[in-house]
C-alpha cells in the first residue's frame, strides 16, 4: 500500500513531527491488543517476565502499563470526537489503519467528500499535536 506523506508544515508541524503523530496513531491496534493481553491468560507470562526484571509488584506494573495504553487510545478517540462527532469513527479508522479518504468513501460509504474528510483529518493531527505538546 502506498504511504501518503502528511503535509502539515503550514500548520507548524514539521515532517518529522507529522511522522511521529502518524506512528503514534498506527500503534492504536497494537495498544488495544496489549491491554487485552495484560488481562488475559497471557498475563501470567507477562508478570513472570516482570518478576525476572526485579520489579517488586508485577500486578501494579501491569496495571500501570495498561492505564498508559488506555490513555493513548482515549486521546486518539476523544480528539477525533472533538473534530467531528459524526465522522469520528472514520477518522479513527483512517488514522489508525492508514486508510486514505477515497477508500472510506468508496468502500464504506462514508458520508463526506474526500476533500472535507482530508481537512478534518488534518485538523485531527493538528489538535493531536497540541495535545501531545509537539507544537
Amino acid at each position: 500500500m502506498r504511504i501518503y506523506n502528511l503535509r502539515l508544515e503550514k500548520y507548524g508541524i514539521s515532517k518529522e513531527a507529522a511522522n511521529e503523530l502518524r506512528s503514534f496513531c498506527l500503534q492504536y491496534p497494537e495498544k488495544k491488543a496489549k491491554i487485552k493481553d495484560i488481562f488475559s491468560i497471557k498475563y501470567n507470562v507477562f508478570t513472570e517476565r516482570i518478576r525476572k526484571s526485579g520489579i517488586s509488584d508485577p500486578t501494579a506494573k501491569a496495571e500501570e502499563l495498561a492505564e498508559k495504553y488506555q490513555a493513548d487510545i482515549d486521546l486518539i478517540e476523544k480528539t477525533a470526537q472533538e473534530i467531528d462527532e459524526f465522522l469520528a469513527p472514520w477518522i479513527v479508522k483512517s488514522v489508525t489503519q492508514d486508510i486514505p479518504a477515497w477508500k472510506l468513501v468508496q468502500l464504506e460509504n462514508m458520508p463526506a467528500t474526500v476533500k472535507e474528510f482530508n481537512a478534518k483529518r488534518r485538523m485531527f493531527y493538528c489538535l493531536l499535536a497540541i495535545r501531545r505538546k509537539i507544537i
